[in-house]
């Protein structure tokens, strides 16, 4: 689906031919989107956007993808989210926490776990925060299983989320 304008008149074509019923409903879901990933890609490609609004129409397409199920698209652009990180002046932690989450679990939805374990580790250090430490270890215990790692890695990740929710004196 990385041509998303061939994408978007062929849901058209489904979408008028069908005149009721699930499919219809279905070329109309996938619709809605495709037209804002169209509309957002043409902002990319213009030469004088900011760099600013760039990040954020990398996000913007990158949950796009996402939604519509295009998992390796989405990827490609929260990684040009990611390179994009030095690049913007007074970026927070937060912003770069959510780029690396985002590309993990992007990587995740790929199968691609020994590389998700990595965006999860950039995750770890630039946050301070102990439930959000717990969450992102807890991840990193699915990844390892998912991974066929062993039972001592994926406990030992275990092990950590549960010291970071103590040490978070929050019941949850």
């Amino acid at each position: 689906m990385e041509n998303i304008d061939a994408a978007k008149d062929c849901l058209k074509r489904i979408y008028i031919k069908a005149k009721n019923g699930l499919l219809r409903d279905e070329a109309e879901a996938k619709l809605r989107p495709v037209i804002k990933m169209c509309h957002i890609n043409r902002e990319l490609s213009m030469e004088d956007t900011e760099i600013n609004r760039k990040y954020s129409l990398h996000e913007a397409l990158a949950d796009l993808y996402c939604k519509v199920g295009c998992f390796a698209p989405a990827l490609k652009h929260y990684k040009c989210q990611e390179v994009l990180l030095d690049l913007i002046e007074g970026i927070t932690k937060h912003q770069r926490k959510a780029v690396y989450f985002s590309i993990a679990s992007t990587l995740v939805d790929l199968n691609k776990f020994q590389e998700a374990l990595t965006y999860y580790n950039k995750e770890l250090d630039v946050s301070t925060d102990n439930m959000e430490l717990a969450d992102i270890h807890m991840n990193i215990a699915k990844c390892l299983e998912s991974n066929s790692s062993s039972v001592d890695e994926v406990m030992s990740s275990c092990q950590k989320a549960i010291q970071c929710a103590e040490n978070s004196g929050i019941d949850r």
